[in-house]
């Protein structure tokens, strides 16, 4: 692309950009509107006019910037928008996504940037990140609470069950009927001896009222 020469008319235009927009050399800054004066927290044009590019470009990025000048300077082209981190006059950190072009100005060249402040949207971004974070770490906490309440539990059933089977295997060593029954007559043991005694197997009275056993004259007690 053709290096654009930059006239009275196009530094009208380019005053009246929203944006933040300075020219350089380079070296030093050469130019400013005033969306750049207020990028830079300065007072007015002649607090940027003339100081070094490297004092209002983080060291973050100036390697970075130094290669885009490079590129744009060679080619005469322009720089792709690129985020990057610039310096206001007073120290503080600025993020901002910026363009740039090779510009001729009274027939020298130059360099012409366009930049765009976007710290809210990168507060905005951290904290979503912060958000996400914090949820992340409130599931992550939830699952290893739930994962040790299943773990407990499945203890404890293991544990009963175990238990049970203790329990019913003393049953079963003994040679005389015993049942178990719960306050409403349902039948919830059965050893080997009441096989022997009564007839049924474990499996078919298991859950059943203890009054299948008895004569029918007894069972409405039941």
């Amino acid at each position: 692309e053709p290096t654009s020469k930059v006239d009275n008319n196009s530094w009208s235009h380019i005053e009246a950009l929203p944006d933040a927009a300075f020219a350089h050399d380079g070296d030093k800054i050469i130019y400013a509107n005033q969306d750049a004066v207020g990028l830079f927290g300065a007072k007015s044009r002649d607090d940027i006019i003339g100081r070094k590019l490297s004092s209002i470009v983080h060291q973050d990025s100036r390697n970075f910037v130094k290669e885009q000048i490079n590129i744009v300077g060679a080619t005469g082209g322009g720089a792709k928008l690129t985020e990057k981190k610039y310096l206001k006059i007073d120290g503080t950190v600025i993020h901002v996504e910026s363009v740039g072009s090779r510009i001729e100005i009274n027939g020298d060249n130059a360099f012409l940037v366009i930049a765009q402040n976007i710290e809210r949207r990168k507060e905005a971004e951290e904290l979503r990140l912060k958000d996400q974070a914090a949820i992340e770490a409130l599931v992550e906490k939830r699952t290893r609470y739930l994962s040790d309440e299943i773990t407990e539990r499945r203890f404890m059933e293991n544990a009963i069950r175990e238990q049970q089977e203790r329990v019913q295997a003393i049953l079963d060593s003994v040679d005389d009927a015993i049942i178990s029954i719960s306050s409403e007559g349902i039948i919830q043991s059965f050893n080997r001896g009441a096989t022997k005694v009564f007839g049924y197997i474990e499996e078919e009275v298991i859950g059943r009222n203890v009054s299948i056993f008895m004569p029918q004259i007894d069972k409405p007690e039941y």
